[in-house]
């Protein structure tokens, strides 16, 4: 399997399963609503194309990683935006930043944001 594929990282806010007690299946949703958000927004990117590419679709690539609350999902946006595309979902009505989607890249730069944060697999 190459690792040379685009992928698309997902940052979830953990406290929203901890402390807000939302269900695994509310945080899917948000992981399933900030990916086709920025699916949507990136849809002409060369990275994104090849990443729905019939080609591909059998083999797309996602990690799901987390962040502790809120204001570190917002820190971490603003700290992406300069080196590459993302969503930061809001969930309404309730406007509550629940997940960060970066659109499809190969960036080691993005890695190593997310590690440098203290991402770490949800």
């Amino acid at each position: 399997m190459s690792n040379n594929r685009p992928l698309i990282q997902i940052i979830l806010r953990r406290d929203l399963l901890d402390l807000h007690s939302w269900t695994f299946g509310m945080l899917a949703a948000q992981t399933a609503h900030a990916a086709t958000a920025v699916i949507q927004e990136t849809h002409s990117d060369p990275l994104t194309q090849e990443y729905v590419s019939p080609d591909n679709l059998d083999k797309m690539r996602k990690t799901v990683l987390q962040t502790p609350d809120g204001e570190s999902l917002v820190r971490l946006y603003q700290d992406i935006l300069p080196l590459g595309k993302a969503k930061l979902w809001i969930e309404q009505p309730e406007n509550i930043p629940t997940a960060i989607a970066i659109a499809p890249n190969k960036s080691k730069k993005i890695k190593d944001l997310l590690r440098h944060n203290g991402c770490v697999f949800f």
